[in-house]
């Protein structure tokens, strides 16, 4: 075919030969047109080029395009396009040379037909242009409008709209077949049938300016000689809520800058009137309603030609939104900053060549350092050990997460020490592109649990199940074998890249028969959430094991959190214990989403109602017990509110949709119940959670269940 896909939805599809042009004000602009442009030609089997100059840098460039290319690495790899800054090819050896960038592109070409791509697909940006080459430039550009005809080639060409004058920008038109500018927030196309079109531009230079100024996105503000304005664009009016006429003539400072920055306008005015510009300025602006907006000004000034300044012209962008999230974010890392630095796990952020970027405090006095010695150091120069390199490099090469229960280390400066114990994650956090950009290392010390579970293990047995219960990975299997019950379970996370979060789930055994069943919700998210979800799971097991009464563990888990945690972190948990003998589950439930149990004989739903507050939140709260009895065919349903806070516009899940689920799936095997659950809510929120979910079935066998799997 002879037409070509632009990728540009304002031009469509055109012909080989096509020679066209962009004005462009912000790298948006750019970014917005050539990497459709360059998408288009590498899916159209075209080699491509792209010339950069400022504002855009080549790597800027390349990070644009593999936003939209999720492939770009292949066609980098085999060679189909070429990003490359201006001065390696507009001005080799300091010098434009229209005659070798003309050879050049032919080469190129013929060069890519030979490899068997359809032709040549390019753009420069001409931002490098000074005035001496402006002449050079001008007739190499004619030349190229006379004879691309007689090529496979499409050549666009970018303008920087700060760098024109009306007269520059009717000679660009000109000598091209078209142009693409952003007019009222979208772009369009002025298409030039005849040369003659771009004189008119000239005359028209006043009005075209107008338009620019009133068509940007950007505030413009020009202020005369003594700081009076004399032009407002429209973005001004709909940020201020003052039309042109009524800001007109007035002093910039006195109508918009608010008290305390009066001063500090003035002098920035002061310095541009003195011929010190161009300069940078973020402050506030006072609108018409009384509200501060954030604006982050440039501003240069006009001189006429004895140097004195006549007009001074501010550019500015909002940033009241950029501003208040780089506030938000501040606090957040605050906030988790405190939380890892009063927790007793070890936690250490390093990069995928495992260099230590931060620790906090406890992984510092684990080793009796302070945790400014660990920064820019190897955690394998400190800690060398050889099956520990493995490990740590799979995780990096394939982005999964890696547990590990009651690992062994001797620290290598304090050999007197002995080997000590630890329960330890290595978790991967990945960047837009879905590589291992860093890693979390936590590790919790269970050195002596093992030790008294190693000695003490005919006479303190109990201490041997605390141990071996804080040796459990932070999401732990359900696979057990569990006499007239069958268990299955599944954690969720919202984002791809939050391997975990609050929501967790928890299995373990209590003795030959009886079985405990948990599942809780801790406030927060991120790492600050995971790392408190780690302490409270690690200590319910060590209370459930110390006694046989719910109420009485919860109890114990309040206290602690109370003590121990932050006054604003809390969790909800429910914790049931499972006599598999006599078929019934006593519980308690501290503020938790009330389970679900199905009556199969009586064919239907009851929930287990909450029987205290939320661990955490208040010292010396009580824990009320209930028992209930499971019988063949019966199933308890526990879940986390990400799966009733599933949404469609304003219909949420909810227990009842949770409850219809079971009911209708109760005959299922218990894996197929936990689809069947997933899959709904996933379904109601259009294919994806807005929180992370846990879920976990237990069914009391039938004499079918026990013979036949769904």
């Amino acid at each position: 075919m002879n037409d070509r896909k632009t990728g540009i939805d304002v031009i469509g599809d055109v012909p080989w030969s096509t020679h066209f042009c962009q004005f462009y004000k912000t790298k948006q602009d750019l970014t917005d047109i050539l990497v459709p442009y360059f998408k288009a030609g590498l899916e159209s089997n075209e080699f491509c080029m792209w010339v950069t100059s400022e504002p855009l840098t080549v790597d800027e460039a390349e990070s644009a395009l593999r936003d939209a290319i999720p492939d770009l690495d292949d066609y980098l790899l085999r060679g189909q396009i070429d990003i490359l800054p201006y001065i390696e090819w507009y001005l080799k050896e300091g010098v434009f040379n229209e005659q070798r960038v003309l050879d050049g592109w032919v080469d190129k070409l013929n060069q890519a037909l030979a490899k068997g791509y359809d032709g040549l697909r390019l753009s420069g940006n001409t931002f490098w242009l000074e005035e001496a080459h402006w002449a050079d430039f001008a007739a190499y550009e004619a030349t190229v409008n006379s004879v691309i005809g007689s090529y496979r080639m499409l050549a666009l060409c970018t303008y920087s709209l700060d760098k024109c004058g009306a007269s520059e920008i009717a000679e660009v038109v000109g000598n091209h077949q078209f142009a693409l500018i952003m007019r009222e927030g979208k772009w369009g196309v002025i298409e030039i049938p005849e040369y003659t079109q771009a004189k008119e531009l000239i005359r028209k230079e006043r009005d075209f300016i107008s338009a620019v100024l009133d068509t940007a996105g950007c505030l413009v503000v020009v202020l005369d000689s003594e700081g009076r304005i004399v032009r407002f664009n429209c973005a001004c009016e709909q940020t201020t809520g003052c039309s042109s006429d009524q800001v007109k003539n007035r002093y910039f400072w006195d109508l918009f800058a608010i008290p305390e920055e009066a001063e500090a306008v003035r002098a920035v005015f002061a310095e541009l009137q003195a011929g010190r510009f161009p300069s940078n300025f973020d402050g506030y602006w006072t609108t018409r309603d009384g509200n501060r907006r954030v604006i982050s000004w440039s501003n240069t000034a006009i001189q006429d030609s004895s140097g004195t300044v006549g007009h001074v012209i501010a550019t500015g962008i909002e940033i009241t939104e950029r501003k208040r999230a780089e506030e938000a974010l501040r606090q957040t890392e605050q906030l988790l900053e405190t939380a890892l630095e009063h927790t007793h796990m070890l936690v250490a952020y390093m990069d995928p060549q495992f260099n230590f970027i931060w620790v906090n405090r406890a992984y510092a006095a684990a080793d009796e350092k302070e945790p400014s010695f660990f920064p820019g150091k190897n955690h394998f120069v400190l800690y060398p050990n050889a099956e520990n390199v493995e490990l740590f490099q799979r995780v990096v090469e394939t982005s999964q997460p890696y547990f590990a229960s009651a690992k062994p280390f001797e620290y290598p400066e304090h050999p007197g020490r002995g080997a000590s114990y630890w329960d330890w994650s290595l978790v991967p956090i990945k960047d837009a592109g879905g590589k291992v950009a860093a890693l979390v290392l936590t590790l919790a010390n269970i050195t002596d649990h093992v030790r008294a579970a190693q000695q003490l293990r005919d006479s303190y047995e109990r201490e041997r199940r605390i141990a071996e219960t804080l040796q459990k990975s932070l999401l732990p299997s359900v696979e057990v074998e569990v006499e007239g019950f069958s268990l299955a379970a599944r954690y969720r996370a919202a984002l791809e890249e939050a391997e975990v979060g609050g929501d967790f789930y928890d299995v373990f055994r209590l003795g030959d028969r009886r079985l405990a069943l948990v599942i809780g919700d801790v406030s927060g998210k991120g790492l600050g959430a995971a790392v408190h979800t780690a302490m409270a799971r690690y200590m319910l097991r060590a209370y459930a094991h110390e006694s046989a009464e719910p109420g009485r563990v919860l109890q114990q888990l309040n206290e602690a959190m109370c003590t121990h945690v932050p006054e604003e972190l809390f969790v909800t948990i429910f914790y049931g214990v499972l006599d598999t003998a006599a078929r019934t589950l006593t519980y308690a439930n501290a503020g938790h989403d009330e389970p679900l149990l199905y009556d199969c004989e009586g064919g239907c739903t009851a929930r287990l109602e909450v029987t205290g507050p939320a661990s955490g939140v208040i010292p010396g709260g009580a824990y009320a017990e209930r028992t209930i009895e499971l019988s063949p065919g019966d199933v308890l349903l526990l879940y986390t509110d990400g799966i009733t806070d599933a949404r469609s516009g304003l219909h949420f899940f909810g227990i009842d949709g949770l409850a219809e689920i079971l009911a209708a799936n109760s005959s299922r095997s218990e894996s197929c119940i936990v689809d069947a659950v997933y899959q709904a809510a996933i379904e109601l929120g259009e294919g994806d959670l807005g929180d992370d979910a846990a879920v976990l079935v237990l069914k009391a066998k039938t004499l079918r269940d026990s013979g036949s799997a769904d």
